[in-house]
């Protein structure tokens, strides 16, 4: 038996039967010749069925009194922190138009730097004026975070799956969530080149056979529409499996989102869906970016007056635009965190000014593009959920905190 095999039990060696001959031969392989120990291959597999079987929980525990009014709190907050952040949104564009109008006069040598910083001053006043009218109509954004901390119930869908496990008697094989062993090992496996391309929904297929206390058995998943007959197919799969009008529209944060956030069953879709004309490729990217803004900034709680705009940092966040200028530039090189400093689990209590990669993730998560918000809702008519306070919003927020998005 090979060093795989001996290794392989519980759990680990169920999941293993659902993959295909060539995510086995994979992972055998990669053993085989050292890249990875048996140990960590298996604690990667577990790792991740016990993430499968989780979210499974997730979406189809039964919901009481205490969620309903959890989502009613946190639809509110929601919308709150949206309309703050379309209006800081419109008054960040206005000020950054303004200003680089004034710096491009001032490096043409049209206007000295005495004048330029003169002509600053208002755009700065305006720009704090609106900050305080936002404030005075939708509150300071860390009031809503707060209530979005734990908007989808995630410290109660951990302990409930925890109770449901414990249920199951003592050793039911599955890992602790997010463990570091079982994150490290997940992440090497990743490395390797074994990843959603190579095992497709063999996890999801695994979770579909767990007897979940609480939880209805599964049924089967449901048919997907099919193409009206007179809709001609004309894209063809791209090497990814994609159609290519897909796989050419999704790039850097659109791509994670779609590769990390999204369910096997819901990249079909949306690959059925462009296949089809349904949707364009670009409304699929423009539609999951827009809903990572606005979960990221929701999540940070942002508060554009806190946002140091004397600082480098925020001249760079800005699109370049020069925020604020006196005299001769200041050096400004803040030491680079290693990852988001958006937290994934309470917001800071006091908010610090926002310098280097924190200025450019708030100023990204302003940013939304003309018919995002359409684009994410065409998406979720295909019954696909981006909902903030549910697995999918869970996932992009853990995203985040592992500072894999590009913010610039």
């Amino acid at each position: 038996m090979s060093k795989l095999g001996q290794a392989l039990s519980g759990v680990a060696a169920d999941v293993f039967k659902q993959l295909d001959s060539k995510a086995r031969g994979m992972l055998e392989g990669l053993v085989n010749a050292g890249k990875i120990s048996a140990d960590d291959a298996v604690t990667g597999l577990k790792s991740l069925a016990t993430k499968a079987t989780f979210n499974r929980y997730v979406s189809e525990r039964p919901r009481d009194e205490e969620d309903k009014q959890r989502l009613a709190d946190s639809e509110a907050a929601w919308q709150k922190l949206q309309a703050y952040g379309s209006r800081m949104s419109g008054a960040l564009s206005e000020v950054g138009r303004k200003t680089q109008e004034i710096q491009e006069a001032h490096q043409r040598g049209e206007i000295s730097m005495d004048e330029m910083n003169e002509r600053l001053k208002p755009v700065q006043d305006a720009f704090k004026s609106d900050i305080a009218a936002t404030r005075g109509a939708y509150g300071r954004p860390t009031d809503q975070t707060a209530i979005l901390s734990d908007a989808s119930g995630f410290t109660k869908n951990m302990q409930g799956f925890k109770s449901a496990l414990a249920s199951m008697g003592a050793d039911t094989g599955f890992a602790d969530l997010y463990a570091p062993d079982g994150e490290a090992a997940e992440q090497k496996l990743q490395e390797l080149g074994f990843d959603r391309t190579i095992f497709g929904n063999a996890f999801q297929k695994f979770a579909e056979t767990v007897d979940i206390p609480g939880i209805e058995p599964k049924s089967a998943a449901p048919s997907p529409p099919p193409v009206p007959e007179n809709q001609a197919v004309t894209d063809k799969p791209s090497d990814s499996g994609l159609t290519h009008k897909l796989a050419d529209a999704l790039k850097g944060n659109a791509l994670t989102m779609f590769n990390e956030a999204l369910g096997d069953e819901d990249r079909r879709k949306l690959d059925d869906a462009v296949r089809a004309g349904t949707l364009t490729g670009e409304d699929v990217a423009k539609g999951l970016t827009t809903r990572l803004k606005r979960i990221g900034f929701a999540q940070s709680g942002v508060d554009v007056a806190t946002v140091d705009l004397d600082s480098e940092a925020a001249n760079r966040a800005l699109s370049g635009a020069l925020l604020l200028q006196r005299g001769q530039r200041q050096a400004d090189t803040p030491a680079q965190p290693d990852n988001s400093p958006i937290r994934v689990d309470k917001p800071s209590a006091s908010p610090s000014p926002a310098t280097g990669r924190d200025a450019q993730a708030s100023a990204y998560f302003l940013t939304i593009e003309d018919g995002g918000d359409d684009a994410a809702k065409k998406i979720a008519d295909l019954g696909i959920s981006l909902n903030p306070f549910a697995a999918f919003g869970d996932t992009v927020r853990r995203l985040i905190g592992r500072g894999i998005f590009d913010y610039r």
